[in-house]
């Protein structure tokens, strides 16, 4: 876990917990030795305690295997099956759920080329 397990503010109304599982392996890749490969993650943001939207990949549990999202309480969902729902989503790496949080919720950026960096992280992973 990201920063000891405990909530990140990200803005005046938000926090962030970041959970991600990865493994370090050889990579076959020309010029690259090692690569950081991604086992598991959770990526959690929370307005008022309450969590809002979630992404979640967590393989090594059985009954929920597939990248999916949670739409929560703290959002306003107010519907308990969408509440419950796994939405599938695919994997989505913890640098486009940054881009997110700064284009979509208005987060400040700590940097000013932070669309580069992201790009950047991005690209790696492809």
């Amino acid at each position: 876990m990201f920063n000891g397990g405990r909530l990140i503010r990200i803005s005046e109304s938000l926090h962030f917990l970041v959970s991600h599982q990865f493994e370090v392996v050889q990579d076959e890749a020309p010029g690259r030795l090692w690569t950081a490969k991604s086992q598991e993650y959770a990526y959690e943001v929370l307005s008022a305690g309450e969590k809002v939207i979630a992404f979640h990949w967590h393989p090594s549990e059985n009954r929920v295997a597939f990248p999916h999202i949670h739409f929560e309480k703290g959002a306003g969902v107010r519907n308990e099956n969408l509440q419950r729902a796994h939405i599938p989503s695919g994997r989505v790496s913890l640098a486009a759920v940054v881009r997110f949080l700064i284009e979509d919720f208005g987060v400040p950026p700590q940097r000013r080329d932070w669309s580069r960096v992201l790009t950047e992280a991005e690209e790696l992973i492809q």
